[in-house]
Formats: C-alpha cells, sequence, structure tokens
C-alpha cells in the first residue's frame, strides 16, 4: 500500500510505503455477496457452504432469502443437488399429475421418487410447492440414507414425538446422528415449517454426518 501524506501549510509530499499481510478467510470471503444473510448470525458459515456448494442456491438479485419456508421440492432439490445430481433414467411421461418433464426440477423430483424418498400423497399427486415440515424433513433425509436400522428407545427423546408417532424412526434417527437435537425446551415441533436458513444447517450436517461417511 502506498499512500502519499500532505502536511497542512507544506507545498511537499511525503511518500511511504507500507507492507501489509493481511489474514484472510479465503473459504468465507465469497460470502458477503449473498447480500440478505448476517455474516455473524448462527447459520451463516452453513448457508455459505451450501450456496458455495450450490446445495441451495441465490435468486437473481444473489438473495438467500434466509426465513422463506422451504417446500417439498426444495427439500428433494437440495438432497438431490446434495448427492451431486446423479443421472435419472426421466419417463417421457410423468409418474404424478401435478409434475411435468419441462419442470425445471423434474430430475430432483424423479430421482427422489426412484429411491424412495417419497411416493407423493394418497391423492396420486407430488404436491412439490407443499411447505416441508420438520417431521418429512426427517423422513426424507432417512430414506436419502437408505433407511438403517435404528435402535428405537422405549421412551421418546422428544416431549412432543410420542412412541407411536407416523416418524418416529425417522425423527429418532436424525436425533442420534446429531442432524437435528431439536430445541431447548425438549421438543422436536415436527409440524414446524423448515425456513431455508435452518435448511443449510441440515443439509450441511447431513452431509457431514451422513452421507460422506456412507457415500450416500
Amino acid at each position: 500500500i502506498r499512500l502519499s501524506l500532505r502536511p497542512r501549510r507544506e507545498q511537499y509530499t511525503i511518500l511511504r510505503t507500507l507492507e501489509v499481510r493481511p489474514t484472510i478467510d479465503t473459504e468465507f470471503a465469497w460470502a458477503p455477496f449473498i447480500v440478505d444473510i448476517d455474516m455473524d448470525g448462527e447459520y451463516a458459515p452453513d448457508i455459505y457452504r451450501s450456496c458455495k456448494a450450490k446445495v441451495l442456491l441465490l435468486d437473481k438479485n444473489r438473495c438467500f432469502h434466509p426465513q422463506r419456508a422451504v417446500t417439498r421440492g426444495d427439500l428433494m432439490d437440495a438432497i438431490y443437488r446434495g448427492a451431486r445430481s446423479p443421472k435419472v433414467k426421466l419417463p417421457a411421461r410423468s409418474p404424478f399429475p401435478d409434475l411435468s418433464p419441462k419442470d425445471e426440477r423434474y430430475s430432483a423430483y424423479i430421482w427422489a421418487y426412484q429411491n424412495g424418498l417419497t411416493s407423493g400423497w394418497s391423492d396420486g399427486k407430488m404436491h412439490p410447492e407443499a411447505v416441508a415440515s420438520r417431521a418429512t424433513m426427517a423422513a426424507f433425509f432417512y430414506r436419502a440414507a437408505g433407511s438403517p436400522r435404528v435402535d428405537l428407545p422405549a421412551t421418546s427423546h422428544f416431549s412432543d414425538v410420542s412412541t407411536d408417532n407416523q416418524f418416529y424412526r425417522e425423527i429418532t434417527w436424525l436425533a442420534s446422528k446429531g442432524i437435528s437435537t431439536g430445541w431447548p425446551d425438549g421438543t422436536y415441533r415436527p409440524v414446524t415449517p423448515i425456513a431455508r436458513d435452518a435448511m443449510a444447517a441440515f443439509i450441511y450436517r447431513y452431509t457431514e454426518k451422513v452421507a460422506n461417511q456412507t457415500g450416500r
């Protein structure tokens, strides 16, 4: 850095050359270009990593929309991208009346269907636009991991998830892997929608704790 210093009442310029060697965290050097997140926030590192890996995407204005609710379509797309977008044999005719082969996420949806993450709803539709709950997230991650064996405790870890809950196995597995350990009050809140900032954290933990360990 070269500085020019001109004293207030003099006509000459004093030049000084300073050598500066700043320390830069290069992993997060790109992060300020996400314009709508607090880089000191709880989920900032997870948001950055998920965007860098193109698992979760920014919009054209480089906004992440951290508080926007995650849909079933978002969840399928994120898990598919996290699996490195494997090649999919796509049917020319969609197996679901609310999905079109022209949908930009068609490959992700069909991959999720073919790999057992979801078989759709009882009405025969996929409903990618429906908001995803924390229970849905647990189920999708569990199935993406290959539906591993789970030792189910006789008493639930969470006060609001009974042992006869439809997703007890999946939620118990998710907690055992440290992907989500619930809330400080001892609840899991299975019907609560997932926000995109929290989703970034769940995706990162799933990748680190499960996918990278099992090759899935």
